[in-house]
């Protein structure tokens, strides 16, 4: 090797201007297994373990320059063309076809609406890039909602991916993992960027984050119980009748949420305060009955049948947990 020689390294092309011995003096030639500075490259440098080649009487720097252009298009375009095409194959994303009818397409080919959960994965390392997208991956497929990676990269967490969570911050996961910094972009309530510092936690905040995209559960919790032993019809109405009840539980108001059982399948259900047209104590007009009493109840427009139960309950709503969703791990 010898100054004025033409080499690449890595990706990048320079003349050697001079070269340097381990004591930083200048010498005019290089032999094998020699150590050797190089002085020549500007603003980038090959990076450690890159092989330094000398580049031939053909090449030089415009030549070069054009070629690692097409080369790292090639390059990038291949990799998003992997992406995309792996997430389709695994069914993560699916192409819409906004020039036909939905009519038109078989049931297959007709264009998904599913929400999609973007994520940004970021890491300091290239191997944990790759093991964190592997992770989101690995997250059992559900019916509410896609993943997608949008952007993955080495390095901290920066304005760039702030930039990008800005686009879709309701369904958008920024996770980083053993990155040191965080930028200061406003990610909102709720949208900050996840750390963490092992892999395996990746896919649990994934599945976090996709509860957010899951129905709640809703549960009756049950206020009162009563049996309708006898009914009675009244003048005035054709649409409903008088239910003579025993309360078997609880308490039985006329505010109450509502509903009737007829061999144990719902035949009524009234989310209100007001579908209680009467409840009476004898011939009073009464505002609850406790367990053990009898009284008369009216429905509005409900028809009740000897053997009915009817319930008051209130509704609570909860998320269901990652176990519920995609099993136990």
């Amino acid at each position: 090797m010898k100054p004025g020689m033409a080499v690449i390294g890595g990706q990048h092309y320079t003349k050697i201007t001079k070269l340097l011995d381990e004591g930083g003096n200048a010498i005019s030639e290089a032999h094998p297994s020699q150590p050797v500075g190089i002085v020549g490259f500007q603003a980038h440098l090959p990076s450690p373990n890159s092989t330094i080649a000398e580049a031939g009487r053909r090449v030089g720097q415009d030549e070069w320059n054009r070629f690692i252009a097409h080369f790292n298009h090639a390059k990038s375009v291949a990799s998003e063309w992997y992406d995309i095409v792996s997430q389709e194959q695994d069914g993560f994303i699916f192409e819409e076809r906004s020039d036909i009818a939905d009519e038109a397409l078989f049931a297959s080919q007709r264009r998904d609406t599913t929400p999609q959960l973007r994520i940004i994965a970021k890491a300091g390392t290239r191997g944990m890039v790759d093991a964190m997208v592997q992770a989101v991956y690995r997250v059992p497929k559900i019916s509410h909602v896609r993943l997608r990676v949008v952007h993955q990269g080495v390095g901290d967490v920066d304005d760039n991916d702030g930039q990008l969570f800005s686009h879709h911050p309701e369904n958008t996961l920024v996770i980083g993992c053993g990155v040191g910094n965080v930028s200061k972009h406003d990610f909102g309530v709720g949208g900050e960027p996840v750390l963490e510092k092992v892999i395996y936690r990746v896919e649990e905040r994934v599945k976090e984050r996709m509860l957010d995209f899951v129905p709640v559960i809703r549960e009756d919790s049950e206020l009162g119980k009563a049996r309708v032993l006898e009914t009675f019809r009244f003048s005035g109405s054709k649409v409903s009748n008088v239910g003579g009840l025993t309360i078997d539980e609880g308490e039985v108001k006329t505010s109450g949420w509502t509903k009737v059982l007829r061999n144990g399948v719902e035949v009524f259900r009234a989310e209100d305060n007001t579908c209680v047209v009467s409840l009476r104590h004898v011939k009073e007009e009464v505002s609850s009955m406790k367990r053990d009493q009898e009284c008369g109840i009216i429905l509005r427009d409900f028809i009740f049948e000897p053997g009915d139960e009817l319930v008051q309950f209130q509704v609570s709503e909860r998320r269901p947990s990652t176990a519920q969703v995609f099993g136990s791990s």
